[in-house]
Formats: structure tokens, C-alpha cells, sequence
């Protein structure tokens, strides 16, 4: 019996516009392709980047610029490797670069994003068959490459607007000193290009969940442990998650369409954890801030949380029922 697709109206006679298409199973939609999902992650990404470029000057754009061609080249590199064709898409590779810039101190090294971009590609995504099959993060595995070989350069912490060395939030609540929670909403502090502003972050984070890209659960998880355990254990709740990268990693990371998990509680646990190990690095391990690594432990065990959060069939139901 044959299986080619067939074109037919309902009443046998010449197909009109538009036709009912006959095949063979399975049929999907796909409401939201790779295309979609990335322009609008771009798109959500564009306010932090305008802000960084406000308040630390051109060079955030030259920063984000090479992280872009280092993820770009990372892919085009491996493709070259395999014998594949060269012809790359370029959504993937601009929101890995983007989110790894954003993720970056002001005062790196130009070549510092070049090398954290082609190091989490290649590494991070490629090597475990290229988008769509990695495990972790390209982003974070880059920013964590880069914090644990060059730590002497990644800490250009620059002022906003007079680009002067100067310690970050989190920095000064490890010293006891206290921070003002406006300065920390409106992003004129030292930190990171896309951390320090509230409202660029909550703007982009709004384009994803409005337009459905991104889940809100993962989200809420975490912005909702960061806070509750702050405050737990002593800590200002909101400056907790002002300070830092919290809200950047929430709205940006934990979202990511590939390496979180597949259902929605599991999405949910994976903000949750990566919220816990938030606060378990900033209250008691050596580094102040620990946001990228949480995430990629939390990475490590989507496909645990995918096991235990999967659909069960319910009591007494059966096939076809």
C-alpha cells in the first residue's frame, strides 16, 4: 500500500485552494519552531544590552559582538570537522553569545569572550552533537571556564559612567556594608553587562513569557527559593535577588528551551534547585555570587528530574481509552 501523500477535496473532485493533505502518521505542530524561539530570546536579550551599553560605555557592544563570532566560529569550526556544510544558523550562536556577554564583567579582555564562547560551544554543545542535544549550558559552561582559568580577569568590576574600579553588591554584603535597594533596581552599580538593571531584565523577561517562549515556572522557582531563603537565614530577600545574577539567570538561563527539563513540575524543581544552590554558594561558599553554577548542576540532573517527573498512566486506564 502506498504512502505517498495524496491531495483530494472532501467531495473527490479537482483539489482547490487550499488542500487537505493525506499522509502517513505521525502528524505534529510545532507552534513555536527554532527560527521563532531565538528571535524572540534575541529580541528579550536587546533592552540589557542597550542598558550595559548606557551605563559601561561602547565596549559592551564590542564585547558582544566578539562573544557572537566566537559562538558563530565555534559552530562553522565544528561543522568543518564533521565535513558538514558551513551553512550555520545564526539564532543559536547570537543568543550563546549574547547571554555569555551579558554574563561577563565590564572591564574583560576583548579576547576573554572570543575564547569563553568557542570553549562553551564547542565543549558544551557540539561535542554532545551540536543544538538541540546538549546537556549544559553553552553560556554558563563558558562564564564557568572563563571565572575558574583567568579569575585575575574576571574581575574588571567597573562603576557605572565614571568606569572606575569598584567592588560588586554581592562583594559588599559579604563585608557587612549596606546597599541601596534603589541603586540595585535601577542597575548603577558594579557588576556584570546584564545583571545590573531591573527593568531591562524584567522587560525582556516579560517578552518571553508573553509570547510563550519561556515558561514561567522555572522562573518563579527560583526567584521564589533565592528570596525565601534569604530571608531564612538573615538576608534581605530583595536585595538577594537585586544583587547579583539572579534575575538575569532566571529570566535568560533556567528558560532555556533545551537544557531543562521537559515537564512543567520538573521546570519548576529545576528553579527551585537552582535557586537552593544560589543561596547555598552566596551564604557559605568562597564565592560570592553562584548563579552559573548552580544552573549547570541543576543541568546534570534534568534527565533525573525528567525520570521522576514524567506522565504516569492514570489507575485503570487503558490503551486507546
Amino acid at each position: 500500500m502506498s504512502t505517498a501523500p495524496t491531495t483530494v477535496t472532501q467531495d473527490g473532485s479537482a483539489p482547490s485552494r487550499p488542500p487537505l493533505v493525506i499522509g502517513p502518521a505521525p502528524y505534529t505542530h510545532a507552534a513555536l519552531t527554532r527560527q521563532t524561539i531565538t528571535s524572540v530570546f534575541t529580541a528579550a536579550l536587546v533592552p540589557a544590552l542597550g542598558v550595559a551599553i548606557h551605563l559601561f560605555g561602547w565596549r559592551s557592544l564590542a564585547v558582544a559582538v566578539l562573544a557572537v563570532a566566537g559562538a558563530y566560529g565555534a559552530e562553522v569550526l565544528a561543522r568543518w570537522a564533521r565535513g558538514r556544510s558551513l551553512a550555520v544558523p545564526a539564532g543559536p550562536a547570537l543568543v550563546t553569545g549574547l547571554v555569555l556577554a551579558l554574563s561577563l564583567p565590564p572591564g574583560v579582555p576583548l579576547w576573554l569572550p572570543v575564547v569563553g564562547a568557542l570553549f562553551g560551544v564547542l565543549v558544551a554543545q557540539e561535542l554532545f552533537g551540536g543544538y538541540g542535544y546538549q546537556l549544559f549550558h553553552p553560556a554558563m559552561v563558558g562564564r564557568v571556564f572563563l571565572m575558574v582559568s583567568f579569575p585575575a580577569l574576571m574581575g574588571g568590576w567597573l562603576q557605572p559612567f565614571d568606569l572606575v574600579t569598584g567592588a560588586t553588591p554581592l562583594a559588599q554584603l559579604r563585608e557587612g556594608a549596606g546597599l541601596d535597594v534603589w541603586r540595585l533596581f535601577a542597575g548603577t552599580t558594579a557588576g556584570s553587562l546584564g545583571e545590573t538593571s531591573a527593568p531591562a531584565i524584567l522587560l525582556g523577561g516579560a517578552l518571553l513569557l508573553a509570547s510563550r517562549v519561556a515558561d514561567w515556572r522555572p522562573v518563579v522557582g527560583m526567584l521564589a527559593t533565592v528570596a525565601a531563603m534569604g530571608w531564612a537565614f538573615g538576608e534581605p530577600p530583595l536585595t538577594e535577588l537585586l544583587a547579583g545574577g539572579v534575575l538575569f539567570g532566571a529570566f535568560f538561563v533556567t528558560t532555556d528551551p533545551v537544557t531543562t527539563p521537559l515537564t512543567r513540575l520538573g521546570r519548576l524543581l529545576f528553579g527551585v534547585g537552582a535557586g537552593a544552590v544560589t543561596m547555598v554558594i552566596r551564604l557559605w561558599a568562597s564565592y560570592p555570587e553562584g548563579v552559573a553554577f548552580s544552573i549547570l548542576f541543576m543541568n546534570s540532573l534534568v534527565p533525573l528530574v525528567n525520570l521522576l517527573t514524567r506522565p504516569r498512566p492514570r489507575k485503570g486506564a487503558t490503551a486507546g481509552a
